[in-house]
């Protein structure tokens, strides 16, 4: 938290009247700019990465197996961190249907990298589940999503 109090301001993908609240948190709590510029994920189709982290793109067969508007898409973005993992990663296996959860490294509270729950593992391609990628994933989801 201390870069971003440092920094001249925050760059986010998002617009003011979908977040407003968290934005003005973030503008009073840290006496920082912040400048909404989402959403941005679909406004080029040539993305450069600015990830630290290796691309995995394993995924892309799999979805494109899926119907349309079919695959639930689940992130909790750069900063969210989760401790409710294990109940989340199951009531994505027992929804019965397909997804992609993208875990970052550290994204689990207690955890220095990116991991599921004990026992999820196994739900990895298996009937409606499509499984979590544990990189983050830069994708045209195209239509299943």
């Amino acid at each position: 938290m201390a870069s971003i109090r440092s920094s001249s301001g925050v760059i986010w993908n998002t617009f003011q009247e979908l977040e407003l609240t968290r934005i003005t948190r973030v503008r009073d709590e840290f006496k920082v700019r912040v400048f909404p510029i989402g959403p941005l994920h679909k406004q080029s189709p040539n993305v450069v990465s600015n990830s630290l982290v290796a691309v995995d793109r394993r995924c892309m067969s799999w979805l494109d197996q899926q119907k349309p508007k079919s695959v639930v898409y689940v992130s909790f973005g750069s900063l969210a961190c989760t401790q409710t993992a294990r109940r989340d990663c199951m009531g994505l296996a027992n929804s019965g249907k397909p997804f992609l959860w993208v875990l970052r490294p550290g994204s689990v509270v207690g955890s220095g990298r990116a991991e599921v729950p004990e026992g999820f593992e196994a739900t990895r391609g298996k009937g409606a589940c499509g499984g979590v990628d544990t990189q983050w994933v830069e994708l045209d989801f195209g239509e299943c999503v």
